[in-house]
């Protein structure tokens, strides 16, 4: 039985993933067309499949042609060559592996795979990473051996092929190439004096990463929110040249390699058309990925791959980029009835290494390849999940750790963290011991605020010590030509030594400071995560808040409170959450849409004790206004436990926005938030005042305070003369620059005021 039949099967005998469902909602019935086009897409696979197909006599390794004979340290050396054999799948190394044998000029050697391509080019020369895309053939097919080198002299090369079936193994005569000395500072490693930081394997300098994620390109006729023109790669890191040093491209939700084909597409040069299913690599998608990571190289960005979306586990209906589309479903020819299995089958996790080894091959070479991120959105790992990590991230350093450093790391958080070269930053503290890296930093979509947020979360960051801060969504720091702000955050790191020598939490604190008045201050706890906007459980119901942290995201919170009625019972929690109000305020609740009928209450249990029940007004489907949008829990000062739920025997779901913690502050000094880091002799404050911003200024149209002859504190330096550098977030620029004198370890800057937010920088002199 064929895949195209077996899969048909399988749907007509109720098999299909989407029947066993509790990973992500109750299983819905398969629309009744869902046999025909699972049944045309198997087809269109198999028509991929077989163009690769190759029935060669003798194993053979022929027209070896070198890109150049003498290429500078950490650019690329590319070896074409043709191979004549037999195999169906030349991306299966089990079928036919390809390696170099690469010997230095110290005299070791490394083992590099090399990888097999058919080049394509974007039929209108734009570079994108989405769906739907149109493209013309590029060239001939053929194999290629990528590799960067890292030392300066001659390098010998020998190509060796490994065949199945039947069993052989060919090697190639010598190449010879030589590498010369360039500026390049390398590809990006651990730092190995500060292992909180990264920097560059070839000067030893820092790799300060920060920047916008830029993980796909998307239409503005699919999506009209994204602004005019469409946008592509030459654009967005165009406009991001000079400014930012990072950023996280995915190779998933609709940017895979490896896929399934879109059914109702039947153009060969349209993207859909070149998926082939487990372990066949898209063609058309990987050339786009080559010039993104040229045009990378070429502005002197650093990208974090993203492999995996929690997406490509959701069993919602039969849609393309959930698990109905993903190649591992026994519906389309692979492994694993349901997300879960993925993680614990030998044939899916094999397919995984696999594909590791492509990408490796293919991209490897490149120093601004500078990290592989797995699972993004994903959060409580399983011992299955860790031990799938162990094995892949053992997996990946195997490969490449030779012949280049490579950072691999997840978004599977707790324990899976220990298993990661590089941490997910928490809201509060660092994980010990390696760098901590937001990737997907706080904003709002609020359009009036988004690049003051911006600044806020990229600095605050910044100044807690993170070795890297990223931002999320593109096309609103390109809408609004905020690269320049990741610009401002490089400037003002250069000259600290961050890689260099032991950094830790600076104590720092505002000594003194007046203003008129009192004032309040307001942040906001905010849903967070890819859980589906209907029919979903919530996968946290415990969340813990900082008061003094700022704006945050609640990882795991659903958008959706669901009620009491019977059909919303299996998406129903109740979340709990926990923090520390220095001040009398309120625990407000920001909701947006809402449906139910009768008897409707926003239930606040407050310290396992006191029951608060506020009514929501009206009946139906409905959306909140400015005068309905707001439902307020007073407290006093202290620790508090607030437990949420919806109420009433007809209740249906509210819309959550967001949670708002506001409380007043008395005291001037306290106004200000004061983040920083400290070496002996140097140290990176960032204060921001806490009465500017989207919440207080935007939603509770509260006017901020300006904090005048602010004194700062900054202890556990060593004695000695200082430069105090005085920055401004807001032009990217010094404001001014003094000396001062430490003794005892302490160090008093004056401010005259803060306005919104200002930097300050100690450099022993």
């Amino acid at each position: 039985m064929n895949i195209a039949t077996r899969a048909c099967a399988l749907v007509a005998a109720g098999i299909l993933a989407l029947a066993g469902g509790a990973e992500t909602r109750a299983a819905e019935k398969p629309a009744d067309n869902v046999g025909p086009l699972v049944q045309r897409r198997n087809e269109m696979a198999q028509r991929i499949r077989r163009q690769y197909a190759r029935s060669a006599e003798k194993l053979q390794i022929s027209n070896i042609a070198p890109s150049a004979d003498r290429v500078g340290l950490f650019h690329r050396y590319e070896l074409s060559f043709s191979l004549d054999g037999r195999y169906e799948n030349p991306f299966d190394p089990e079928q036919i592996q390809v390696d170099a044998q690469i010997t230095r000029p110290d005299g070791s050697q490394v083992v590099v795979p090399a990888f097999f391509m058919q080049p394509f080019e974007s039929a209108d020369g734009q570079t994108r990473i989405e769906s739907d895309t149109m493209y013309k053939p590029g060239g001939q097919p053929g194999w290629r051996l990528r590799y960067s080198p890292t030392q300066a002299g001659e390098h010998q090369v020998i190509l060796k092929a490994t065949q199945a079936d039947p069993a052989e193994t060919v090697e190639s005569a010598p190449i010879t190439f030589i590498a010369e000395s360039s500026d390049h500072p390398g590809f990006v490693q651990v730092s190995m004096r500060n292992p909180y930081y990264f920097e560059f394997s070839g000067n030893g300098e820092l790799f300060y990463a920060t920047g916008a994620n830029v993980p796909w390109t998307r239409t503005t006729h699919r999506n009209p929110e994204l602004g005019s023109p469409e946008g592509t790669y030459e654009r967005y890191f165009g406009a991001a040249r000079g400014h930012m040093s990072a950023t996280r491209v995915w190779q998933c939700h609709f940017g895979w390699i490896e896929w399934m084909p879109q059914a109702d597409v039947s153009d060969e040069l349209n993207s859909w058309s070149g998926y082939g299913g487990a372990n066949f690599y898209n063609q058309m998608v990987s050339s786009a990925f080559d010039r993104v990571f040229e045009m990378a190289e070429d502005a002197g960005f650093c990208i974090m791959l993203v492999l995996d979306d929690n997406d490509e586990h959701m069993l919602t209906g039969p849609s393309q980029h959930q698990w109905w589309g993903n190649p591992n479903n026994v519906i389309n020819g692979g492994w694993c009835e349901k997300p879960h299995e993925i993680f614990t089958n030998e044939n899916a996790r094999k397919n995984y290494r696999k594909r590791l080894r492509y990408i490796m091959a293919r991209w490897g070479y490149s120093p601004s390849l500078w990290a592989i991120n797995t699972w993004n959105d994903c959060s409580n790992p399983s011992p299955q999940h860790l031990d799938w990590l162990r094995e892949m991230h053992g997996y990946v350093h195997s490969l490449a750790d030779a012949w280049r450093p490579i950072i691999f790391g997840t978004n599977y958080a707790f324990a899976a963290q220990e298993i990661s070269d590089y941490a997910q930053a928490k809201t509060a503290g660092l994980v010990p011991g390696k760098p901590n890296v937001v990737q997907e930093a706080y904003f709002t979509r609020n359009g009036d605020w988004f690049v003051d947020t911006l600044k806020h979360e990229i600095w605050k960051n910044m100044a807690r010590g993170c070795g890297g801060v990223m931002v999320w969504p593109h096309h609103m720091i390109y809408n609004r030509d905020a690269w320049k702000h990741f610009g401002s955050v490089l400037t003002f790191v250069d000259g600290l030594k961050l890689n260099e020598t032991e950094f830790r939490q600076a104590s720092a604190r505002v000594t003194s400071a007046s203003v008129d008045g009192s004032a309040i201050r307001v942040l906001a706890a905010a849903p967070y995560g890819d859980i589906p906007n209907w029919a979903a459980r919530a996968t946290e119901e415990n969340f813990v808040i900082d008061a003094t942290a700022g704006s945050q995201f609640l990882l795991g919170f659903a958008p959706k409170l669901y009620g009491q009625r019977s059909d919303c019972k299996e998406w129903r929690t109740e979340p709990t959450f926990t923090f520390e109000l220095p001040g009398d305020g309120s625990f407000i609740v920001d909701l947006g849409e809402l449906a139910g009928d009768g008897v409707q209450e926003l239930v606040a249990t407050i310290d396992d004790g006191e029951r608060v029940a506020l009514p929501l007004e009206g009946t139906g489907r409905r959306e909140t206004n400015a005068q309905t949008r707001f439902y307020s829990f007073p407290l006093k000062a202290g620790s508090h436990k607030l437990k949420l739920s919806l109420e009433g025997p007809r209740s249906d779901w509210v819309a959550v926005r967001k949670f708002l913690l506001v409380y007043n502050e008395s005291e001037p000094s306290r106004l200000l938030d004061v983040y920083g880091i400290t070496s002996d002799r140097q140290a990176a404050i960032y204060l921001r005042n806490s009465t500017c911003g989207e919440l207080p200024e935007g939603t509770m149209g509260l006017t901020p305070a300006v904090i005048r002859n602010v004194k700062l504190q900054v202890d556990s330096l060593a004695d000695g003369e200082y430069d105090v550098v005085l920055y401004s977030v807001d032009e990217g620029r010094e404001i001014s620059r003094t000396q001062a004198s430490v003794t005892g370890g302490t160090c008093n800057v004056s401010i005259p005021a803060v306005d919104r937010h200002i930097a300050v920088k100690l450099l022993g002199r």
